[in-house]
């Protein structure tokens, strides 16, 4: 799990420069491959390469309508076990209002509760805020390039 939060930080801390580009799509990571920053993800001031932990997957999204890089990873064996989780602010919008770990967090205070009912997603993005739990919606049987953070 560690490694999980590392990555998501590392990726979420890179500067990210003001440029046009044709992916906009969210793209699964396999461990170890060079996210490049020519015509991977434009927004990267660098080549990047993800360490990931077994059966860690992984998906980013270099969204150039805000200026942002999305980050998502989910464990195949991870919970998938209803629970209750603590809203938290993933990142900001291009108008700098909060984007929450679940829709049903818009507009609340990062102490509001909402539920998972299935597996979890860990979601950060380049904009501010911190890698925070989400609903996957399925199992992580697959790179999560559905994770609810993906699309701006």
């Amino acid at each position: 799990m560690k490694k999980i939060i590392i990555a998501l930080l590392m990726i979420a801390g890179l500067g990210v420069s003001v440029t046009a580009s044709a992916d906009d799509a969210p793209t699964g990571v396999l461990p170890g491959q060079v996210i490049d920053n020519t015509a991977m993800c434009t927004l990267l001031t660098e080549g990047v390469t993800l360490t990931l932990s077994k059966n860690v997957r992984a998906a980013y999204n270099c969204a150039t309508v805000d200026n942002s890089i999305r980050i998502a990873t989910c464990h195949a064996a991870g919970s998938i076990k209803a629970t209750s989780m603590q809203c938290a602010i993933v990142g900001y919008d291009a108008t700098g209002k909060p984007i929450y770990n679940n829709t049903g967090c818009q507009g609340q205070t990062p102490t509001d509760v909402y539920q998972i009912a299935s597996a979890r997603v860990y979601e950060t993005m380049s904009k501010g805020g911190s890698a925070a739990p989400a609903d996957l919606g399925h199992t992580c049987t697959a790179d999560p390039t559905d994770a609810p953070i993906m699309t701006p």
